[in-house]
């Protein structure tokens, strides 16, 4: 209902009324107040008029909400009285469920009973026929089916019949301990005829009997002794032929042949351990045949160590210290490198075989516990035998011969070096190239990191020390005797003399510039190559980053040849200066703002520019012949 609303400017206009000074003013204010109030008044009358009809709207509403309530209030104790109803009776339905789920209860367990007593009753009986007629398989199964009864329904029987159970029971054990003395006997009895099939016969029963951990073990040791058997006739052929020549001796075939046993047991026996026994002891049977491999494998690699005497020729390598040691260029004599490189090439196949060998190996227990991952303790287990120590020990031994065979074969290339007419450098780049470049794919193919590393750590080293000290001595000489030739190669005007062996002496001289260009090109090549080649062979994300930080140096290398060039090509610059210089002297004094008559006359006469290129070519064509691109071209 609308009320009167009040103007509280009114308020404010008080004080205003009080300010006023002019009579017409205050007539005016007077005049509007008188007019709010008429307007209030009529407001208020009207206001009036209108209560007696809300009054009676009020009540009329008053009586119409009160039997509206009446039918609600009725209707709610109505539906209470329902849902009460429906309640009790809910609450009836789920005793009977409850009631009906432990009769249901006892049924099954009734029936459990009776199962497990039945199949007790039949094993008994089944165990005892099949024992007489020796079916140790069905004997064993029988067995296998009432222990999966107990480990589903326990050792449950009747009040009724407890004594007939003891009996059973009783029976049943005597019956099963009976069985696992055959089994052992009868596996005992094929291990020691090496009737391998009689021998997975009875290994399959362990099983079925509950005795996993004794059965893999019982026929992981007639493997090894298989295994240890052939490898003990191997090694005393491979000691006998020790008292022989070195070729009569293959240390290789002995060691591929122990690992193809043991490999083809794996393989062959995987279903056999895998469906009977699971993963776990698929891979415990792996490890047991691993540690043959570390008894056998370490003895075939030890007696290669001792036979060779490497352990010597160690000691003589080591012995060289760096005042002992001949200038660069010049072998040490005492050791032959030839018989180095015969080692190593024997030492590459050993552990290229053994590598591949643990790969295999490594495979094989992966994909058995396949999807999830191998346990980091077995594959330390693995690795941590006495066979991986000796191959550590054979690796070490081809690293310190493989670095003293590149380095006196390096020195010997710089020695000897030569130059045949033929080529744009001498044979000191491509033999010293060849050399390292054979030794570090000799490393990558032992796929064994550690070697790797090191070996290319030498290669650079003998890049950056021994060849850039042998470029850097020489091509100072070899730049002077260029110039000399150079000299006398041109004549009168920088043409060339008619002396025909210049060329050939100019060209003598000028690979010294050549040698190092190309030895930096060689180097980035070989980095190249070798960084592709490592990434197949080691896919690891951390194998290779390590790998490719130590060819990162190769490029400082390539850097330091280049910086060798520039200075040989300075120094040969700075000694043709004075051929040019007359030339140039003259270039100086020309005006090069001509009238007509003196362009007409340049177009007839020689001037300085056939000057200059005549000085130039005779200077460029002398070397043309030994540059990898002629200078006229460019």
């Amino acid at each position: 209902m609308p009320g009167i609303e009040f103007d509280e400017s009114l308020v404010a206009d008080i004080s205003a009324v009080e300010k006023l000074t002019s009579l017409s003013d205050i007539s005016r204010l007077l005049h509007d107040t008188l007019a709010k109030e008429r307007g209030l008044e009529a407001e208020l009358d009207q206001l009036l008029h209108r209560r007696g009809e809300l009054e009676k709207g009020l009540l009329d509403l008053h009586a119409g909400s009160r039997e509206t309530l009446e039918v609600v209030k009725a209707e709610a104790e109505s539906l209470a009285n329902s849902v009460k109803q429906t309640s009790n009776l809910s609450e009836r339905v789920s005793r009977k469920v409850r009631e009906l789920d432990t009769a249901q209860s006892r049924i099954n367990g009734t029936l459990e009973s009776i199962d497990y007593i039945v199949n007790r009753t039949n094993a008994v009986d089944g165990v005892q026929q099949a024992l007489q007629t020796e079916d140790y398989e069905a004997a064993a199964q029988y067995v296998n089916t009432l222990l999966q009864s107990e480990d589903k329904y326990g050792n449950v029987h009747q009040d009724s019949s407890i004594k007939q159970s003891e009996q059973q029971s009783r029976i049943l054990a005597e019956a099963q301990q009976e069985l696992k003395k055959v089994v052992q006997a009868q596996l005992q009895e094929a291990v020691h005829k090496q009737e391998h099939d009689t021998v997975v016969r009875f290994v399959r029963l362990y099983s079925p009997l509950r005795m996993k951990d004794e059965g893999v073990q019982a026929f992981t040791e007639y493997v090894r002794n298989l295994i240890a058997e052939r490898a003990r006739e191997e090694y005393s052929a491979l000691v006998e032929s020790t008292g022989h020549s070195d070729n009569d001796t293959d240390f290789i075939s002995a060691l591929t042949g122990l690992f193809k046993d043991i490999a083809t047991a794996v393989e062959e026996n995987h279903d056999l351990l895998f469906t009977n026994f699971g993963a776990t002891f698929l891979v415990e049977f792996t490890l047991g045949l691993q540690a043959e491999c570390d008894v056998q494998g370490s003895r075939i690699v030890q007696r290669y160590i001792d036979h060779k005497k490497l352990q010597r020729l160690m000691k003589d390598i080591s012995g060289f210290t760096a005042s002992q040691r001949m200038e660069p260029g010049q072998p040490v004599t005492n050791i032959d490198p030839k018989q180095v490189a015969g080692h190593l090439e024997e030492m590459l196949s050993l552990a290229k075989s053994s590598e591949q060998y643990k790969q295999y190996m490594m495979s094989s227990m992966q994909d058995a516990m396949a999807p999830a991952p191998l346990d980091p303790d077995l594959e330390k287990r693995f690795h941590s035998g006495q066979f991986s120590a000796t191959i550590r020990e054979l690796i070490a031994y081809y690293i310190a011969m493989e670095e003293f065979f590149m380095e006196q074969s390096v020195d010997k290339a710089i020695s000897i070096d030569e130059w045949t007419g033929e080529t744009l450098s001498s044979s000191m780049v491509d033999d010293v190239f060849y050399i390292l470049r054979m030794c570090s794919y000799r490393a990558l193919d032992t796929a064994n990191l550690q070697a790797l590393t090191a070996v290319l750590g030498q290669l650079n080293t003998l890049l950056a020390s021994n060849l850039a000290q042998a470029l850097d001595q020489r091509w100072k000489a070899g730049c002077n005797k260029l110039l000399k030739s150079l000299g006398a190669a041109l004549g009168e005007a920088g043409l060339p003399s008619s002396v025909p062996s210049t060329t050939s002496h100019s060209a003598q001289h000028a690979v010294v510039l050549n040698n190092s260009d190309m030895a930096s090109m060689y180097v980035q090549k070989l980095r190249s190559e070798l960084e592709s080649s490592s990434g197949q062979m080691f896919p690891s994300a951390s194998q290779h980053q390590r790998i490719k930080s130590v060819l990162t140096d190769l490029s400082k290398t390539a850097s330091d040849l280049r910086h060798i060039t520039s200075k040989a090509l300075d120094h040969v610059a700075n000694g043709l200066m004075p051929q040019l210089r007359p030339i140039l002297d003259e270039v100086a004094q020309v005006q090069y703002e001509l009238s007509d008559v003196e362009y007409a006359a340049n177009e007839v006469e020689d001037t300085w520019v056939q000057s200059l290129l005549g000085r130039l070519g005779g200077i460029s064509t002398p070397c043309n012949p030994f540059s990898p691109q002629p200078i006229t071209s460019s």
